[in-house]
């Protein structure tokens, strides 16, 4: 069951916990916290309502997260799909001219 209290409109008291006892470099406890995911800022990029768009969050455990949020949040039925990194789609893109 998902709780009705998020803070930043995505994290759960738990998690903000978790991701501030990172940021501190301490946990609760006064140690260092040693079993926590790095947080990174992710990016998921989407469709919705024939419209691309893009959900950041800065300080995110995984790409699940992000989704989480996106299917939480948008009005409209979405699509994902993979998008390859900026350094390598010219690569692609030459690939496809190829063949």
């Amino acid at each position: 069951m998902m709780t009705p209290r998020l803070i930043h409109k995505h994290l759960c008291v738990s998690r903000y916990n978790r991701e501030r006892e990172q940021r501190i470099g301490k946990n609760a406890k006064g140690n260092k916290p040693i079993k926590l995911t790095p947080l990174h800022r992710r990016t998921v990029s989407y469709m919705a309502n024939g419209k691309l768009k893009t959900k950041t969050i800065d300080r995110a455990m995984n790409t699940a997260e992000l989704i989480v949020a996106v299917l939480r949040d948008e009005e409209h039925a979405v699509q994902f799909a993979w998008q390859a990194p900026a350094s390598i789609r010219p690569h692609l893109q030459l690939e496809e001219n190829h063949a």
